[in-house]
């Protein structure tokens, strides 16, 4: 990781060549509005490595008591990870198992609607539409071969 972080900090033609993933992970699978404007994921991780590879905070929820990596900070619940995080906004990016944990706390989701079937074995299932509300919607069409999708956002109605 920090050999990586180094060279895309400093070697132009190596953050070029690595830092383009094109339409498997394009736009529409990198890019959300966020609370404080728009998130470009791989762009903005890029320009921090880049400004500072130190200067990331990566908070990983692991099982794996015996897991660490260099730049990582390890906490084993969800309570520990926003304790850890310490802020007013906390965005939560990860897997099946790690939205599910943290979706009875979220009060506004960004989600990206992909018009694509792909394989997998991992799967958000639909939101319960009686206690979300949409919010916003932008869509885009397909290009380049990458399929069409939608940013939505979703918030969180309140209890009646």
């Amino acid at each position: 990781m920090k050999e990586f972080a180094t060279r895309i900090a400093v070697d132009a033609d190596f953050a070029a060549k690595w830092g383009d993933l094109g339409p498997v992970y394009g736009y529409q699978w990198r890019f959300w509005p966020g609370p404080n404007g728009p998130v470009d994921q791989l762009r903005d991780v890029l320009e921090g490595i880049r400004r500072n590879p130190d200067g990331r905070r990566h908070i990983v929820l692991t099982r794996d008591t015996a897991w660490e990596e260099e730049g990582a900070e390890v906490v084993h619940s969800v309570e520990d990870a926003l304790k850890r995080a310490n802020g007013p906004h906390v965005c939560i990016i990860g897997g099946a198992e790690i939205y599910e944990l943290f979706l009875p706390l979220a009060d506004r989701i960004e989600l990206t609607e992909i018009d694509a079937n792909p394989e997998g074995d991992a799967s958000v299932p639909a939101f319960d539409m009686s206690i979300w509300e949409e919010i916003a919607r932008a869509g885009h069409e397909a290009e380049g071969g990458a399929p069409a999708f939608d940013f939505v956002t979703l918030v969180r109605r309140e209890a009646a």
